[in-house]
């Protein structure tokens, strides 16, 4: 009864939590990013995200869960905002998968189809492929498995995420910004990177991220014109999740 014990009772009642709180912080230095207040671009800079969220105990239930998170984007070298995000997230309290409920909501978008891994990767996670949410391509995007590591002692599933050049939207700007005559003109928003996640295989969390981006707007021949954001973001050692 003892063996049946341990080996049923907590894969049926682990669950992850209603009322979750985190704050973790992702580094960067050697970055690039058009400054929109200065109306420049800046350099060699160094940045840090901060990524608070938390969860909605009175939005979920039993099943699912729903937590809030808000991310800041900061320049360090010119002590300057970059920009910020917010995210209402639904999803399973069991495989973590995004839920179509509850008020699900990306930065001003009041309703987008969501699916995929969210916050959490499935308890038990498995040496597989997982399509894992891209908060802005809105769509999720496979993160492949990519073998182990070993992370403050803790071994984890390293899985990796690549994104070709992918338009998401289209930009208003200045035509003498990007050497045009005409008072505006429209750019694509494209998006590409490589995005790596070192996950806890028992609980599903991801340990440490390490996102390499890279956003630019370019003309209708996909010629880039203007360097958005560019460089890489790894977790801080202090804020590594368990």
């Amino acid at each position: 009864f003892a063996l049946a014990l341990r080996l049923y009772i907590p894969g049926a009642a682990v669950k992850f939590p209603l009322n979750n709180y985190t704050v973790s912080t992702l580094t960067g230095t050697d970055m690039s990013y058009f400054n929109s207040t200065a109306v420049t671009e800046e350099s060699g800079v160094t940045m840090h995200a901060t990524n608070t969220t938390q969860g909605d105990v009175s939005a979920g239930n039993t099943d699912h869960a729903v937590y809030h998170t808000f991310t800041y984007l900061y320049d360090e070298t010119n002590k300057n905002p970059v920009n910020y995000s917010t995210s209402t997230q639904a999803f399973d309290r069991r495989t973590g998968e995004l839920l179509d409920c509850c008020g699900s909501a990306f930065g001003t978008d009041v309703k987008v189809h969501v699916s995929g891994q969210g916050v959490f990767f499935p308890f038990d996670t498995k040496k597989q492929t997982y399509q894992v949410f891209n908060s802005t391509l809105l769509k999720p995007v496979p993160a492949r498995y990519a073998g182990t590591a070993t992370i403050d002692g803790l071994r984890t599933y390293k899985f990796v995420s690549k994104v070709a050049p992918t338009q998401f939207g289209i930009q208003p700007v200045p035509g003498s910004l990007v050497g045009s005559n005409e008072a505006d003109v429209l750019l694509g928003e494209f998006f590409q990177g490589t995005t790596s996640y070192w996950v806890n295989p028992v609980t599903g969390v991801p340990v440490a991220v390490t996102e390499q981006q890279h956003v630019d707007l370019r003309d209708t021949t996909g010629a880039p014109k203007l360097v958005v954001l560019d460089g890489t973001l790894t977790t801080t050692p202090k804020t590594v999740q368990y």
